[in-house]
C-alpha cells in the first residue's frame, strides 16, 4: 500500500505501535526473516508524509531510526460508549475479584499475576479473572484448572467485555516488558479502558503507563515481574474501598476529558490536515 500510495504520489501517513521485536516475539516464524522485515519497514517510514506513534519515546526511537522527522504522537485511548461503569454482563463472575484481558504475550506480566494469586498477600477471596487468547493461553488454562482462585473466561467480544470489566474491583496491567519496549514505552488500550469504566489499576513503572495512572492517582504502581509487590497492592486496593473508588472515579473522569475515543480521532484528524496542507502547499 506504501509502495502504490509512493508511486501514485498519494500522501500517505504510517501508524507505529512498537518496535521491530514485538513482530519476532508474537511470531517466532518470522525471526529469520527479521532483517527483510527491518529493511522494507525502515524505508516505508522514511518516505510516510508523516508517521503517528502512542508515546513520546516511540517517537523519538522511531525518527531516530528511519531518519524521518515528520513524527507524531496521539496516544491511545478508549470507547467511553462502551466502556462505562454502568456495564455489566450476566456471566460476569459474582464477588470481588482483579482482571486482565487482552492478548496473552509474552510482555504481559501473566507469569506474575498467576504466581501472586497464591502468596499470602493476595486477599482472601479475591480471584484473578483473565479474558483474552495468545501465546500464554496454554499457562492460563493450566492455572486456572488448579486452581479455584483463578478464572480463565475465554476470549469475549468486544462489545460484551465491559461488561466483565466495569465490575472487577481493580485493573491490571503489569506488564514486564521483556525488553521489547525498554526504550519506546507503552500506550496499552486496555488500561484506558480499565480507567474508563471507573475502577482503580495497577500498573508497572514503565515509560507511557505509569505516568498517567500516577499523574491523575487512578491506582498504584509496581515494580515488573514482582508477585510480592503485586499482591500487596491487590490487597491496599481491596482493603481500602473508599481510597479505591476515589481512585477509580479520578481515572473515569480523565478518560473521558482527555483520551476517549472522539479526542484521539480528532489528534489523529489533525495531523491529516496538516499532510494534506503541506501536499496542497508543495503542489
Amino acid at each position: 500500500t506504501a509502495l502504490a500510495a509512493r508511486v501514485l504520489r498519494l500522501p500517505h501517513v504510517i501508524e507505529v505501535n512498537g518496535p521491530y521485536g514485538d513482530l519476532i516475539t508474537m511470531y517466532p516464524w518470522t525471526r529469520p526473516f527479521g532483517g527483510i522485515v527491518k529493511f522494507i519497514a525502515r524505508r516505508i517510514r522514511r518516505d510516510a508524509d508523516a508517521i503517528i506513534t502512542v508515546t513520546p519515546a516511540m517517537a523519538e526511537w522511531c525518527s531516530r531510526d528511519c531518519g524521518n522527522p515528520r513524527v507524531h504522537v496521539v496516544p491511545n485511548g478508549a470507547n467511553t460508549d462502551i466502556f462505562r461503569p454502568t456495564a455489566r454482563d450476566p456471566q460476569a463472575p459474582a464477588g470481588p475479584y482483579a482482571i486482565f484481558f487482552g492478548a496473552f504475550s509474552p510482555w504481559q506480566g501473566i507469569a506474575t499475576m498467576l504466581a501472586a494469586v497464591h502468596l499470602p498477600e493476595w486477599p482472601a477471596g479475591v480471584r484473578l479473572v483473565l479474558a483474552g487468547d495468545g501465546t500464554e493461553r496454554s499457562k492460563v488454562e493450566a492455572a486456572a484448572a488448579a486452581s479455584d482462585k483463578i478464572l480463565y473466561v475465554g476470549t469475549k467480544s468486544y462489545r460484551d467485555l465491559p461488561g466483565f470489566v466495569a465490575p472487577a474491583s481493580v485493573g491490571l496491567c503489569v506488564k514486564d516488558d521483556g525488553g521489547t519496549h525498554a526504550n519506546t514505552g507503552w500506550s496499552p488500550l486496555k488500561l484506558y479502558e480499565m480507567m474508563a469504566v471507573g475502577i482503580p489499576v495497577i500498573v508497572t513503572n514503565l515509560p507511557g503507563q505509569f505516568e498517567l495512572v500516577e499523574a491523575v492517582q487512578a491506582g498504584m504502581v509496581i515494580k515488573p515481574g514482582d508477585p510480592l509487590a503485586l499482591a500487596k497492592a491487590v490487597a491496599d486496593i481491596i482493603n481500602n474501598p473508599v481510597a479505591a473508588r476515589e481512585m477509580g472515579k479520578r481515572g473515569h473522569e480523565v478518560v473521558l476529558r482527555e483520551h476517549a475515543w472522539d479526542r484521539r480521532a480528532q489528534d489523529t484528524l489533525d495531523v491529516l490536515l496538516s499532510v494534506l496542507k503541506r501536499d496542497a502547499a508543495d503542489a
